[in-house]
């Protein structure tokens, strides 16, 4: 069964912030290798340095197959894309990290650019910010934006966590809204919760996109827990959640 990973990042130095992952291309290859994982989508973050960017635009050019680029980029740095519109598959949002409410206007700059552009954003929607309120994170938050924006396709990262059922729900209730499966499944293992959430996939698989959050999830572990958890759907849904859906909304 295909696999493509919707959420990894690497950098230019291989350092991952202030922590001990290895965020370094090699890394990531043999961790793709290992976990089966045929292509990756790279997000890189220009708030912390355009270079990453550059880095991860010059690596999906030479190996457009493997990889492909959904970067945090503010409409200033947009310039950056010229010459590889081919390869950008999306572009993404982090609030906590960016310090930015998600319907400020920066944000809504960078929806109208993903409209004129046709390409789809991935939002960070985990509800835990040291700076940003908890309401501006909530998942009704999303709702709105989405029905707003309805022109462009919002793929919400990590699925809300710890809120998956609002995420289900606003996924059911939003034809542009796709959740993601990256990073929550590492806290989440062994809970009611998750076990709760997967269970309601069976109605959801059309609207569900598999991803790891590399370099801080391990690829070949995470497939493997999700595999287990899908198990009990048809091999049709699974391959859905696993590659078709990410070949459809990233344009793979």
């Amino acid at each position: 069964m295909e696999v493509i990973d919707c959420h990894v990042h690497i950098t230019a130095s291989g350092h991952w912030f202030d922590t001990p992952y290895d965020a370094s291309v090699r890394k990531l290859k043999d961790e793709m290798r290992h976990a089966g994982i045929t292509q990756a989508i790279l997000i890189p973050f220009a708030h912390v340095s355009t270079d990453d960017i550059r880095f991860c635009l010059d690596l999906a050019k030479k190996q457009p197959k493997k990889f492909a680029v959904a970067p945090q980029i503010d409409v200033a740095n947009l310039s950056l894309l010229t010459g590889y519109e081919d390869v950008v598959a999306g572009l993404k949002v982090h609030p906590s990290l960016q310090q930015v409410d998600p319907t400020s206007q920066a944000v809504c700059e960078i929806l109208d650019t993903a409209s004129s552009m046709g390409k789809p954003v991935i939002f960070d929607t985990i509800m835990q910010s040291p700076t940003i309120p908890m309401r501006l994170l909530d998942p009704s938050v999303f709702d709105e934006l989405a029905k707003t924006y309805c022109d462009v396709t919002f793929v919400l990262a990590h699925s809300c966590w710890p809120r998956l059922l609002d995420a289900y729900t606003l996924a059911k209730a939003n034809p542009n809204v796709y959740l993601d499966l990256s990073y929550f499944g590492k806290i989440a293992e062994g809970t009611h919760l998750l076990h709760d959430f997967c269970c309601l996939l069976d109605r959801l698989d059309q609207k569900v996109i598999f991803g790891t959050d590399f370099p801080e999830v391990d690829m070949k572990a995470y497939h493997n827990l999700w595999n287990r958890y899908l198990q009990p759907l048809p091999k049709r849904k699974r391959e859905r959640i696993f590659s078709g859906n990410a070949h459809e909304v990233f344009n793979l």
